[in-house]
């Protein structure tokens, strides 16, 4: 939708000033804002998730705000986790001594799915 604006643009000090000469017409613009840092800030949520780590432990990671145990992010068990790991159908990296998997890797798992698919063990 094309919306067409009128009004003064005043340049003081560095700083640009829209002075719009219909209620309606800032109505619009504050939608537009309100968008825009629904958009940033929903952006900035998604890196901070991308961030996270998940874990074959049994136990979180204390401290970390969220549960970053791998079978947690997944919804599964145990042993199924084990298995999208040892089996690379999840790509993970070996860190110390326990496995680490990216939240990156978790959604890039997801995205290989059918649709309609559950995860199931391997024939």
């Amino acid at each position: 939708m094309k919306r067409t604006l009128t009004g003064t643009l005043e340049f003081e000090d560095g700083a640009v000033n829209l002075i719009l000469s219909e209620p309606t017409q800032r109505a619009i613009v504050a939608e537009i804002a309100a968008r825009q840092e629904a958009a940033r800030v929903a952006a900035e949520v998604d890196h901070d998730r991308l961030a996270r780590t998940y874990h074959l432990g049994a136990e979180p990671t204390p401290g970390r705000g969220y549960d970053d145990r791998l079978k947690m992010r997944l919804g599964c068990g145990d042993d199924m986790a084990r298995e999208l790991v040892s089996s690379g159908r999840i790509a993970h990296q070996y860190l110390g001594n326990r496995y680490s998997v990216c939240e990156q890797a978790v959604r890039d798992f997801y995205a290989l799915l059918p649709a309609t698919s559950r995860l199931r063990r391997a024939a």
